[in-house]
């Protein structure tokens, strides 16, 4: 996840969308791997960051400007909603989460 949000920030492009879904195999290192991941998307500027989860949504007082959902069915009636036109974006989550239904 770290090395894809990390390429993904080196792209060119002014319109970046990242949508994440929670890393759910991470077991007892969780809350750690999920707070890190927040302060690296952080420390760059992306046009939004929408984020699916509990592990993200226990996180969210940490960097309250993320867009943060519970299901991948919210998200994706976010993504409907802003329609958004030149723009990349970076899907990833854990198998479990189906992060690919945002575009279906």
């Amino acid at each position: 996840m770290k090395v894809a949000i990390e390429n993904f920030a080196k792209l060119a492009g002014q319109n970046k969308i990242i949508m994440l879904g929670a890393m759910m195999e991470l077991g007892e290192h969780a809350a750690a791997e999920h707070l890190a991941l927040l302060e690296l998307i952080a420390s760059y500027s992306f046009s939004h960051v929408v984020l699916v989860g509990d592990y993200f949504l226990a996180h969210q007082n940490v960097v309250p400007q993320f867009i943060y959902f519970k299901t991948t069915a919210e998200a994706k009636a976010w993504l409907l909603q802003k329609n958004p036109t030149h723009a990349q974006l970076l899907i990833k989550g854990s198998r479990s989460m189906q992060m690919e239904t945002v575009l279906s």
